[in-house]
């Protein structure tokens, strides 16, 4: 199985848009997912069969206080860097993201690639551009108390080359205003070295190499997760002497980044030449105590999912992620995983089938690992992101791959519910990127959405506190009329039972139950005694 690391993907949503895109509520406990809505673009966007958009990564600090980066085409057919602002529930108006000085104007536009925010307005988002000289460039966006200020370029180490620099950015995390750190990789002679950037006080450094366990060669950073100011974790990949691809985790303490940590890898790690392993994301619930996944070799061919957990600063050996039932041996990757405490993470995961790939999901549940299950829908889908408020309490978005439609994916206690999104009227079909959850009781998720003419655009979705059941009156009133209004209360229609009455009219309700005026838990049943006449 080959792997796609954050870099990849990064370089993946940067091809995507320059070739132009084309091609309601759930049953968790805590959530009700509203229709999605499209995002408002920016006044140069392109229009009808020529407009394309989409929206890469969303966060949210608070409820209804999120912002989401992306992109879209405007009239010339340039594309371009989109910022997103949502402020107590209601998503403003798209802008441009502002590149710097030296972009070259005639390029195909920049693309964003991640985004953290620490507090309501104030977040950092990182991607890349194409300078005057062809250079594929860092870009680097700071958003101020609701304000995008104009990207600035990642300045380099020292040992950068400057000729055929490639910088590509891969993940940020902000765990206090203007105090962000970004990962990434860049390039060294004819080799990949992993770099680090840190925003202080809203400026951002010039940024250091990661140092690699012995001197071995560094592929990149992919994924960094940071609980507090001066206290982050970064993963990546460094080439070990025999030319392997292997993982190697990065521990930054009081500001300071140390030398990088070689994983100790599962037993059954492949000895066959051109072995590998990688770590692709991270989650940190607090210093010292995260959880990396990715992806190692047991044989020559086909790789297995790789779980390692950091306790009080020191990392655990690797072990296999253990997959759904039925699934064959060395045919898994793990994808994401968001943790919100020390012993409760949520993963994501796909496996092949027969040439086909699949999506499934594994939780630890008081620090011991489950074994993958495959969500209700989730079969036939790519499952993007994942994001848990609360143990327990997750949140993943993705798409089907069959019939192009954005899936929503809850998980409460261990058991899975799911739906397809609601989308936006007169659209045809669509996909989840990202899911930021700021609390149990509220989510954002972010995409793209498609027309029959092959347009698309930024599609939004927020899922908010399920309102109760009030339960209302329902007496003398007619069996069609008595629907409707418990419809609206928040209730559901429950069993429905036909009674002879001499002083209720037929069809009309006679009783009820539960009594009215009681609050109950969403889509609550009310039970009907109707008349059926004399």
């Amino acid at each position: 199985m080959k792997h796609c690391s954050a870099i990849a993907m990064a370089l993946a949503a940067c091809v995507l848009l320059l070739a132009g895109a084309s091609s309601a509520s759930t049953t968790h406990a805590h959530l009700r997912w509203g229709q999605g809505v499209p995002a408002a673009l920016p006044a140069d966007a392109a229009i009808g069969a020529a407009a394309a958009a989409t929206i890469e990564a969303v966060s949210c600090s608070s409820p209804g206080n999120c912002s989401a980066v992306g992109g879209y085409v405007d009239g010339d057919e340039v594309a371009r860097g989109l910022l997103l602002t949502e402020t107590a529930g209601k998503w403003a108006r798209g802008v441009e993201a502002v590149l710097p000085a030296n972009a070259d104007p005639t390029s195909h536009g920049p693309f964003l690639e991640s985004i953290s925010c620490s507090s309501p307005g104030n977040c950092a988002a990182i991607g890349g551009y194409t300078d005057n000289a062809g250079h594929l460039q860092g870009l680097l966006l700071t958003e101020t108390a609701g304000v995008w200020g104009p990207g600035v370029e990642a300045a380099l180490p020292a040992n950068a080359i400057p000729d055929n620099q490639l910088v590509l950015l891969g993940s940020v995390s902000c765990p206090a205003d203007g105090e962000c750190v970004a990962v990434g990789a860049y390039n060294v002679n004819s080799d990949t070295h992993a770099l680090v950037l840190t925003e202080t006080a809203g400026t951002w450094a010039t940024g250091a190499e990661l140092a690699t366990p012995g001197d071995a060669p560094v592929l990149a950073a992919s994924s960094v997760s940071c609980p507090a100011v001066g206290k982050c974790t970064a993963v990546g990949e460094y080439i070990n002497d025999g030319g392997n691809s292997l993982p190697v985790m990065w521990t930054e303490s009081t500001g300071v980044w140390e030398a990088g940590v070689a994983a100790a890898l599962p037993a059954n790690l492949s000895s066959a030449p051109g072995y590998e392993a990688y770590l692709g994301s991270v989650s940190c619930a607090s210093a010292g105590n995260c959880t990396a996944v990715g992806e190692y070799n047991e044989g020559p061919y086909w790789g297995d999912g790789l779980l390692l957990t950091e306790k009080a600063g020191t990392w655990g050996k690797g072990v296999e992620a253990i997959p759904p039932s039925g699934v064959k041996e060395g045919a898994v990757q793990l994808t994401a995983v968001s943790c919100a405490s020390a012993r409760s993470c949520t993963v994501l995961g796909d496996y092949d089938d027969r040439s086909l790939s699949y999506a499934f999901a594994l939780s630890k549940k008081r620090g011991v690992w489950s074994r993958g299950v495959v969500p209700p829908l989730a079969r036939d889908a790519q499952l993007d992101s994942v994001s848990c408020a609360s143990p327990g309490d997750c949140s993943v978005v993705g798409n089907d791959i069959f019939n192009g439609r954005p899936v929503l994916l809850d998980e409460t206690a261990g058991t899975w519910k799911a739906r397809f999104a609601s989308l936006p009227s007169g659209t045809h079909g669509g996909g989840l990127n990202a899911v930021s959850c700021a609390s149990a009781n509220y989510c954002a998720a972010v995409g793209k959405y498609t027309t029959r003419s092959h347009a698309s655009g930024g599609l939004l979705l927020d899922g908010s506190p399920t309102p109760p059941c009030v339960v209302p009156e329902l007496g003398h009133r007619t069996l069609r009329a008595a629907r409707k209004i418990i419809t609206s209360a928040n209730c559901s229609v429950g069993a429905v039972r036909y009674a002879r009455s001499r002083k209720v009219k037929s069809g009309h309700v006679i009783s009820q139950r539960p009594r009215p005026d009681k609050r109950l838990k969403y889509d609550a049943r009310i039970d009907l005694v109707v008349s059926a006449g004399r």
